[in-house]
């Protein structure tokens, strides 16, 4: 079903309070650690709503089923993977068509030397998968490369305190997305367990994850960078996002670092976050790496292109083993404003925004992509936006179409 977004204007001033989704990937490891821990616990737990920690959830609270289908949760699919190849064999891990697109063969050659038999149902180095044996338990090390995705390196991580003798985690190559990883770790040690490193060398102690009563789930940042993205366009927009903290584990917390260099006020109050427009920007080019942030992609380039502010992005190459090929459904779609990309390799991309030219109409494909369909709608200031699919937002933030009319009354 089509949204269609009609070109609106923002009364002077005015200050809107936003709650914003749950984040989605805290919910996503607190889930599979309670899960482990204590599946009951998940009916007390409040967890984000999105579509994914929601078919996570269920998974777990489902989990004598023999077939399970994650349709495009890409996370929830690779921790329940590792979490099946622990305590389930002949169990069939099913998907949509977009996730049997993205590369799974890292975790499974993982999966594998720690003693898991699994299978490729389709195409070899995708899902959907099928685990016929479960790992063993008296393994005591593995190497991993990193350099694919930390999601790989989280579900591992998530199952290691159950191995008997604990499990020593060596990752070769560069740690993609660092900063998930790190939330990983950290969440686990909240959990109780002890985890040492030594630069890219990872011991995790044999233990059972511990009771935590304390732990609360803050607001999503991927969701806040998209509201930013809104305060960018209507200068006179003021909005108030609860449950923020300024010492955010998730990594696109950098959101606050980036639009402050686009005139956006940030400003942090009692649990609350005011972000504000003060219409100062200097500069007609940008620099910007993506290597731990990879979600931030679609609306900084969409940002952008609206500022006519040329861009250089890097650390580019995974974006195209998202929900989406986020390089190409960005500029696909940006190509109709007369947007031009250049690759210089598969890390660096420049974008030049010298010929931007607004239809009246503007038809976004989203390529099933929630962020693809939310960052274009900013385009809305200056024509009529028409996005493909208005329900692929129930991914992450099934709100934001509601919030928009919010904040054009």
């Amino acid at each position: 079903m089509v949204e269609r977004i009609n070109q609106f204007s923002i009364e002077k001033n005015k200050e809107i309070p936003i709650e914003l989704p749950l984040s989605k990937s805290i919910s996503n490891r607190i889930i599979a650690i309670e899960g482990l821990m204590n599946v009951e616990s998940l009916d007390l737990l409040r967890i984000s709503e999105s579509n994914d920690s929601q078919l996570l959830k269920s998974a777990f609270l489902n989990f004598e089923e023999q077939n399970f289908d994650f349709e495009d949760a890409g996370t929830p699919y690779r921790i329940f993977t590792a979490i099946c190849a622990l305590k389930k064999s002949n169990v069939n891990l099913n998907c949509n068509e977009g996730l049997k697109k993205r590369p799974i063969e890292t975790l499974v050659n993982a999966l594998r030397q720690l003693g898991a038999e699994i299978e490729y149902i389709e195409q070899h180095g995708f899902p959907p998968l099928k685990i016929n044996k479960c790992v063993d338990l008296n393994v005591r090390e593995l190497k991993i490369n990193g350099s694919m995705s930390s999601q790989f390196l989280s579900a591992i991580f998530l199952i290691a305190p159950f191995f008997n003798n604990g499990l020593q985690i060596e990752i070769e190559n560069e740690i993609t997305s660092l900063p998930y990883l790190n939330m990983t770790i950290e969440l686990m040690k909240t959990y109780g367990i002890n985890i040492n490193q030594n630069k890219q060398t990872f011991i995790i102690s044999s233990n059972q994850y511990l009771v935590n009563s304390n732990i609360k789930i803050e607001s999503d940042w991927s969701s806040a960078a998209f509201l930013y993205g809104l305060v960018v366009v209507h200068p006179n927009l003021t909005l108030k996002l609860n449950n923020l903290s300024s010492k955010s584990l998730q990594a696109d917390a950098i959101c606050v670092t980036f639009f402050d260099k686009l005139g956006i006020n940030s400003t942090f109050n009692d649990g609350s976050l005011i972000i504000k427009n003060n219409n100062k920007i200097d500069f007609k080019e940008i620099n910007f790496d993506f290597k731990d942030c990879p979600d931030m992609f679609p609306i900084i380039c969409a940002v952008c292109v609206y500022l006519k502010i040329n861009a250089h992005f890097s650390g580019i190459k995974n974006l195209r083993y998202k929900e989406s090929d986020r390089l190409n459904a960005m500029e696909m779609n940006l190509k109709k404003l007369g947007i031009e990309f250049k690759y210089i390799d598969n890390e660096n991309l420049k974008i030049y925004c010298n010929n931007i030219n607004y239809p009246e109409n503007l038809k976004i494909n989203s390529f099933k992509d929630h962020r693809i369909a939310m960052a274009c709608s900013i385009f809305s200031k200056k024509c009529n936006v028409e996005i493909d699919d208005k329900y692929v937002i129930k991914k992450s933030f099934p709100a934001f179409w509601d919030i928009l009319q919010q904040i054009s009354k």
